[in-house]
């Protein structure tokens, strides 16, 4: 096939599939307290030329002097998402409605393209047998609907990362244009979530990334990053602030329920904590492992895990190398369940490395076939694995419970977003206590989250003369 058909049937196959996820999933209303509302608002102060300024102000960080107002500096957030919504804010005509349902286009367009680059991948291989039951399991994953559904940032993170995978995986040379484009690809991963800065880097590392590649790599990757560290620096004094080094260790814990870590004004920075309160981490870090553990069918059918599984364990030629990708996936698998547990228990994290680990198991069970049945016709091995993902998908499906009840949630809250709405534009100009960020986006408003089980916001508006006028504006008045 020349290259210009090769192209034609990639984009041909991108299409049909965002087609076919967006009407498989229809829209729902994203929860009021959607981060995603956090990157819209600061895309929009983009697009106005205002910089990266924040407009869902959470109380901790009124403690810091730099942040004490609304709107405030982005500094719980990495830029690279906010810059990527300027695309469907810019085309919005400061429509908050209407960027919201472009950016979910997007999110479809990001999964078309991860599917083109998946197949791409394949078809290098000679195994596009197995692409098919690939964009079976990327279209059925409730997890990826959730993700991509409610316009998460892990959506754009894995389509970034199976690039990087599929580009990696066999530990090819590096030209210097590989090692430019891999050091852009590791940026753009810490650029939308600094969290996951050290998944390229370990993947490039071990996948053979060594000498002069390694130099032009990081070079590449610190000139892209230098930027946000200088911005950083000029603002908060530190390079590598986050808002949430000083809270999300807490979250959640018997000492700060829920979200408390996030209402109080004083701020423990994680090192203080495991000083002070080790037990507290450690409680939490062993029910984080638990629920990641325990939910790792709603990751991925159980069916398609087990067949995984025992395909690895088949001799094949090459013995332990031809086990390493796998294994440098479930490793890098099971690093993320173990860094995400002392902070932060919600699935979507792994959402990230869905689409390239799908396609490694895929691509291990097309291989696994070719060696048992070497003489089956091509057409032939593509029906066995295309029934072998209806077996798995159909009688062993992954699912998402969590996701169910937060949808029936976030379609419950949706009609108070339009009196509170409406609310706001009565009020004069200046900021506001609400409990809802979806709120301050459509009311193009900034202000603080104030939640009802927060109690009285006297001491808040005295602790901030700014804040003295600030109406309580909620969505859920009941």
């Amino acid at each position: 096939m020349s290259g210009g058909r090769r192209a034609a049937a990639l984009a041909a196959a991108a299409a049909v599939f965002t087609a076919a996820w967006i009407a498989a999933h229809p829209a729902t209303p994203s929860p009021p307290g959607s981060d995603l509302y956090t990157h819209l608002a600061t895309a929009r102060h983009l697009v106005r030329g205002e910089g990266f300024l924040n407009d869902v102000v959470y109380p901790l960080s009124l403690s810091f002097p730099f942040a004490d107002r609304a709107p405030q500096p982005l500094i719980h957030r990495p830029p690279g998402y906010p810059v990527l919504l300027t695309l469907p804010v810019g085309l919005s005509g400061d429509d908050p409605r209407r960027a919201e349902d472009l950016t979910r286009l997007l999110h479809a367009a990001l999964l078309g393209l991860t599917v083109a680059a998946g197949v791409a991948a394949l078809q290098r291989r000679g195994r596009l047998d197995a692409a098919l039951p690939w964009c079976a399991t990327l279209l059925l994953s409730p997890l990826l609907a959730m993700t991509a559904g409610w316009s998460q940032v892990e959506t754009p993170v894995a389509l970034l990362l199976l690039l990087l995978w599929v580009r990696r995986r066999d530990g090819a040379a590096m030209s210097a244009p590989a090692a430019v484009i891999d050091g852009l690809l590791a940026a753009a991963v810490a650029l939308l979530r600094t969290d996951l800065v050290w998944v390229p880097w370990l993947w490039l590392l071990l996948t053979g990334c060594r000498g002069r590649a390694l130099l032009r790599t990081a070079a590449v990757w610190g000139l892209v990053m230098a930027p946000w560290w200088i911005r950083n620096f000029v603002v908060t004094g530190q390079p590598f602030f986050a808002l949430q080094a000083y809270a999300e260790h807490l979250k959640g814990t018997a000492e700060l329920p829920g979200y408390a870590a996030y209402l109080r004004e004083s701020p423990e920075w994680l090192g203080a904590t495991l000083l002070r309160r080790p037990d507290v981490l450690l409680g939490k870090a062993v029910r984080g492992l638990v629920y990641y553990l325990a939910r790792l069918d709603n990751w991925l059918p159980w069916g398609m895990l087990a067949a995984g599984v025992a395909a690895a364990f088949v001799r094949r030629p090459g013995g332990r190398n031809a086990l390493r990708p796998t294994a440098l996936l479930a490793g890098t698998l099971a690093l993320l369940v173990i860094v995400y547990a002392p902070f932060s228990h919600d699935l979507r994290h792994l959402a990230v490395l869905l689409p390239a680990a799908a396609w490694e198991l895929w691509l291990l069970l097309a291989d696994r076939l070719r060696e048992v049945r070497p003489a089956m016709r091509s057409s032939m091995r593509a029906a066995v694995l295309v029934a072998a993902g209806a077996v798995a998908l159909v009688l062993t499906p992954a699912r998402l419970p969590g996701w169910d009840q937060a949808r029936e949630r976030a379609i419950a809250a949706a009609p108070g977003l339009p009196t509170a709405v409406a609310r706001c534009r009565d009020l004069p100009p200046g900021p506001i206590l609400t409990d809802s960020a979806a709120l301050l986006w459509h009311a193009r408003r900034a202000g603080v989250w104030w939640p009802r089980e927060a109690g009285d916001a006297a001491d808040l508006r005295r602790r901030h003369p700014w804040l003295a006028e600030a109406p309580l504006v909620l969505q859920h008045p009941d």
